[in-house]
């Protein structure tokens, strides 16, 4: 056995040398794989934003103009986007928390702020996600305000399978096919890495030789390809898109958190963007109670910018608020307050969407 092993790299004399020799190749064999899944997932499937087929009447151009593509980079999200855009963001917990601020700035959940009792005054609506959640919430007993976010979770999470099918179409996640081929390809370059480790390992332990730390190596590198397969669900479309959108609303942002915006859609759009005005708006509408007495923890995302602009709102306070400067694409916020501060992003409302920043 051991004499059939008797060529390099296995038979290497130096155990030291083989674990620099083995971490190279990893870091190598490593880099090329996820190179070549990349590769083999855009032939799988070329993903475009915009891919998904238009629906609604809602137009964001003006009349005679090219109809709009969902989802698209360019033209903001209509109010039958927006939970696709909470869903793409953070799934379930954003979904969620997007359902619960609309379902209050439009006044269909009232909860009172001194006895905090929740009245449902609504009882559907015309939007199907929204209708869901007025019945799940008159089917279940409201005792604390923390149970409104529990419905909402069980309605985003049983709208999932038709958001993410929205957001594949539209080419902001993997489908099925491109990432079935890009974990083949990561998982086999993996395995025959593994499999020069773990042949050296057993030529080690015939030999009465350590192999601790080249099973260190090879346990590091199995953690990474779990890591790159889950990475590997990610689109960078997706990325692209959300870094877009944090700049076109981030006026929307600074208004919402500053109470100077309420409509419902509005406000969704912000919740569903994240950062503080889902923070500010859901503890301020919650406050600290849950269903166990612990406080609502709700999504902590940025409204990040990566184009120097700033949404300075004008107020009674003093300070300012600033809504994603500087050029790093991320690590701003939208705070309130005032100190005279100008906008620079324009903000409207057209077609029944938003039209800020477009």
């Amino acid at each position: 056995m051991i004499e059939m092993l008797d060529f390099f790299p296995f038979n290497m004399t130096s155990g030291p040398a083989f674990l620099v020799f083995y971490l190279l190749l990893c870091v190598g064999g490593v880099l090329a794989t996820w190179a070549t899944a990349a590769w083999v997932a855009r032939r799988a499937e070329q993903p475009q934003i915009g891919a998904g087929p238009v629906h609604g009447t809602h137009a964001y151009r003006a009349p005679g103009a090219t109809p709009r593509q969902r989802l698209t980079i360019g033209s903001l999200p209509q109010p039958d986007e927006i939970w696709a855009v909470a869903w793409l963001r953070g799934q379930v917990s954003v979904t969620a928390e997007a359902l619960v601020a609309a379902a209050i700035a439009e006044g269909g959940v009232v909860i009172d702020p001194s006895s905090r009792a929740i009245t449902v005054v609504r009882e559907g609506h015309s939007d199907p996600l929204l209708d869901a959640f007025y019945r799940g919430l008159r089917a279940r007993t409201l005792e604390v305000p923390g149970d409104v976010l529990a419905v909402g979770k069980a309605v985003a999470a049983s709208a999932g399978p038709a958001l993410r099918g929205e957001l594949m179409a539209a080419g902001l996640v993997r489908s099925p096919r491109a990432l079935s081929a890009m974990l083949r390809v990561i998982w086999t370059g993996g395995v025959l890495l593994l499999a020069i480790g773990f042949v050296r390992a057993v030529r080690g332990v015939a030999l009465d030789r350590p192999v601790g730390l080249l099973v260190l190596e090879m346990l590091a590198l199995g953690a990474v390809l779990v890591g790159l397969s889950l990475l590997a669900e990610v689109s960078p479309q997706r990325r692209k898109y959300l870094r877009w959108l944090s700049d076109a609303t981030g006026s929307v942002c600074a208004e919402v958190a500053e109470r100077r915006r309420t409509e419902p859609t509005e406000v969704a759009l912000a919740v569903a963007q994240g950062g503080v005005a889902s923070l500010m708006m859901l503890s301020t509408l919650f406050g600290s109670s849950s269903a166990h007495g612990s406080p609502i923890q709700s999504s902590s995302h940025t409204c990040a910018s990566s184009t120097n602009s700033s949404c300075g709102g004008s107020g009674s306070g003093s300070g300012a608020s600033s809504c994603g400067s500087g050029s790093s694409g991320g690590g701003s916020s939208c705070g309130s307050g005032s100190g005279g501060g100008g906008s620079s992003c324009g903000s409207g409302s057209g077609g029944g969407g938003n039209t800020c920043g477009g």
